[in-house]
């Protein structure tokens, strides 16, 4: 961003605090390069787009950039929540540029409503009627990302009048709070005794319920979830109950807490600090999850020496009991340690792939800019949008509903959009979907999955809705075995090969037969429509081998094993959930096709995350469309917020062509124009061999051979061309001469 120097003396280099958060700067010994704009346009540029109060607002989202942080947060939440003396308030807003005389008292509210004009909104905590403040001031004021009255102020009084405001109200929250002293003690992290007492209620009654569930293991009475072994059924029921622990202890702490503890002044204000953090510090640091199971490896059948063989209680899998406040013990501490060291290692994966996907995010939607007639178009005059975002308007100005300016960069305003955030998503793989049975890829895997356009997802999985007759559990579960695929080792007690006869002997386990509603005639049939020559025999299967030797014979044993003999080939776990008044069916596994056949499915509400197959099944049109539901889902799994024209962009350009296509080189960015682009990007040399051999053309028509050429980039104030009349002196005249003699 630019900013305008203001000499002050000494030698140091000086920022305002607000601009921080945009740099993402900390004062730790963080450094700057500082570019000093030399030419006339340059200069230009810097003043009119690079200018700071331009970037008030992020096209990423139309949150505000620049805001209050820290302690001015806490700072005006305590100045509206308190009554000051009149000659302090006077002081106070004497630093701010206003000079105003005070009764006695004032309330700490009128005194920050007097750098604010005649606005009004409303919030959770505060209102604003005509400049007048009731309530507390807390982040969602003038904090970053979250200052829903900045938008308020930059739509009424525009943006020079905005800044000025900000200013003013940064100053007078840091200032109250230097002058009244701010101080957090160990005991204000402490809790009470009622709460103490409260946690280890719900820290034992969790011991009790896991215990539950360890006996009810060993004697056989679990109640195993489907699809699951009675391993996993088990530690996913002990760790749904653990994981609660952290969450109800929270529930209590935020009930409890005094509402004058400093600490708390921090956390509702929104400055910094959550419940969870007094929770883990005062009551519980809780259980600790590696790959969203316990932890379960170490020593033999033990996790440590501190434990006896095959002890599955939750202190020996990864639960802390102990507080940060009294001390972990050391096998918690270890523990502690495990899952520490592989967060670090997480944020160490996560850099370089997050790195590598915004490259080729940017070297894919480079060139798409706004032209003049509001359509996005590539470098080759391609439109990939009739209209960008559907609408036209500019994020960074939504809430002033102002639309977008033509030459606009907005290919790489879209890939930065993806850049900045994926760096904050998580690497760990699995999340469940809504029940804790399935698991699915979400954080920066799903991301990086779905702009590879990878042929099959790492986990895929249906959604499938049933008729309005159907839509009750016993149906719904009837369509759900009907539809899942039953592999022939799941219904054989053995397989056997007998060489003498030349034949392949599948006995049949009739118990699993009839769990999955099948016969043994109904088996024979599949076979023989696969090829191979099958007989019904008493209780087994026999198949014929005769033309062929042992080798292929063992290869026919092994085939065999995965032959679907029931159900939708693909579909390997089914699980039945309500939602609302809906019985949805959920897969693992995806047979689009297949599945909206099936007789009392609804085929108009079937969905899956297979994007390849929608594509092919329903057309482009539809695969557009879950491009960006399944970008939608990760974004909010992760917690994260990017704004919906984005998402669109980045579908439009992925399914342009007619075809989905990824994000790399040898998806969009082959379609590139540009040779120096492509060959910048990945494999130069095979570019450059087939543009020889082609004599292909560049017609420097993006921004990355511009940039290399060092000339002017055709996007933004590089778009337009201007035409110029040469009259005057300028003329030369022999040319005029010899012009009108031809």
């Amino acid at each position: 961003m630019a900013h305008y120097a203001k000499i002050l003396p000494y030698k140091t280099f000086r920022l305002h605090p607000a601009t921080a958060a945009p740099y993402n700067a900390d004062f730790d010994g963080d450094e700057m390069n500082i570019h000093s704009p030399q030419t006339e346009e340059a200069r230009a540029e810097a003043k009119v787009l690079l200018d700071v109060n331009q970037n008030l607002m992020s096209p990423k989202n139309n949150t505000n950039l620049l805001g209050c942080i820290a302690d001015s947060i806490t700072g005006n939440y305590l100045l509206t929540s308190r009554t000051i003396a009149g000659d302090e308030a006077s002081q106070l807003l004497y630093e701010c540029g206003i000079e105003k005389e005070h009764g006695k008292t004032v309330e700490g509210s009128k005194v920050v409503g007097e750098l604010l004009p005649k606005v009004s909104m409303k919030d959770k905590k505060f209102s604003i009627k005509d400049g007048e403040i009731e309530g507390s001031m807390d982040k969602n004021a003038f904090g970053v990302e979250d200052g829903k009255l900045l938008k308020v102020l930059d739509k009424e009084i525009g943006r020079e009048g905005t800044i000025d405001v900000l200013k003013g109200v940064f100053r007078l929250g840091t200032s109250y709070l230097s002058k009244n002293g701010y101080t957090i003690s160990l005991e204000d992290l402490n809790v009470s005794k009622e709460v103490s007492e409260k946690t280890r209620e719900i820290v034992d009654d969790a011991r009790k319920r896991s215990q539950e569930i360890i006996n009810s293991y060993y004697d056989n009475s679990l109640k195993i979830i489907p699809g699951k072994s009675k391993e996993e059924s088990r530690e996913i029921k002990i760790l749904q109950i653990l994981n609660d622990v952290r969450t109800k202890i929270g529930q209590i702490v935020k009930e409890k807490f005094p509402e004058d503890n400093p600490v708390n002044m921090m956390i509702l204000s929104g400055a910094g600090g959550n419940i969870l953090n007094i929770t883990q510090i005062a009551c519980s640091v809780g259980q600790q999850a590696l790959g969203a199971k316990r932890i379960s490896f170490g020593y033999t059948n033990r996790t440590l020496s501190f434990f006896k063989e095959d002890d599955l209680s939750p202190e020996s899998r990864g639960f802390i009991d102990s507080s940060y406040f009294k001390g972990l013990k050391p096998y918690e501490f270890f523990f502690g340690a495990i899952t520490g060291r592989d967060a670090l290692m997480d944020t160490a994966l996560r850099t370089p792939k997050s790195g590598y996907l915004y490259r080729r995010l940017a070297n894919a939607l480079q060139d798409l800019k706004i032209e003049y007639d509001n359509t996005v178009r590539d470098a080759s005059e391609n439109i990939v949008q009739f209209k960008y975002g559907d609408d036209g308007l500019d994020v960074a100005n939504l809430h002033r509903e102002k639309k977008i300016d033509a030459a606009e960069a907005i290919g790489i305003i879209t890939a930065q959009s993806f850049g900045e955030p994926s760096t904050q998503m998580a690497l760990n793989v699995f999340h469940f979907a809504g029940v804790q049975e399935m698991q699915i890829t979400t954080g920066l895997p799903r991301l990086i999955e779905i702009f590879d356009a990878r042929k099959k997802p790492s986990t895929p999985l249906m959604e499938i809705y049933v008729d309005k007759d159907a839509n009750n559990e016993k149906d719904a579960r009837v369509i759900a075995e009907k539809v899942k695929q039953v592999k022939l080792k799941e219904v054989a007690s053995e397989i056997n090969v007998n060489f003498a006869e030349k034949k392949v002997e599948v006995v049949i386990d009739s118990e699993a037969l009839k769990r999955v509603h099948t016969s043994i005639g109904k088996v024979v049939e599949k076979l023989n429509d696969k090829g191979m020559k099958a007989k019904e025999k008493d209780n087994s299967i026999a198949i014929n081998v005769a033309k062929e030797d042992f080798k292929e014979i063992y290869k026919d044993k092994e085939r065999l094993k995965n032959i679907v003999i029931s159900g939708i080939e693909g579909i390997e776990e089914v699980l039945v959930v309500k939602r609302d008044a809906n019985y949805v069916i959920l897969t693992a596994g995806s047979n689009l096709e297949e599945i909206m056949k099936v007789k009392g499915v609804n085929p108009e509400k079937v969905f899956t995350n297979d994007i390849h197959e929608i594509s092919n099944v329903l057309g482009i049109e539809a695969a557009r469309q879950a491009i960006m539901i399944e970008i939608g889902k990760v974004i909010e799994s992760q917690g994260l917020d990017i704004d919906k024209r984005h998402l669109k962009l980045v579908a439009d350009a992925m399914s342009t062509s007619g075809d989905f296509k990824g994000v790399t080189r040898m998806g969009i960015i082959s379609e590139k124009s540009s040779i120096l682009a492509r060959a910048s990007f990945e494999t130069p040399i095979k570019q450059f061999v087939n543009a020889t051999l082609k004599t292909s053309k560049d017609e420097l028509a993006s921004v990355i051979e511009n940039i290399m050429l060092n000339q002017p980039v055709p996007i933004g104030t590089g778009l337009p061309g201007l035409l110029v009349k040469v009259t005057g002196p300028l003329v030369n005249k022999d040319l005029e001469k010899k012009k009108k003699e031809k």
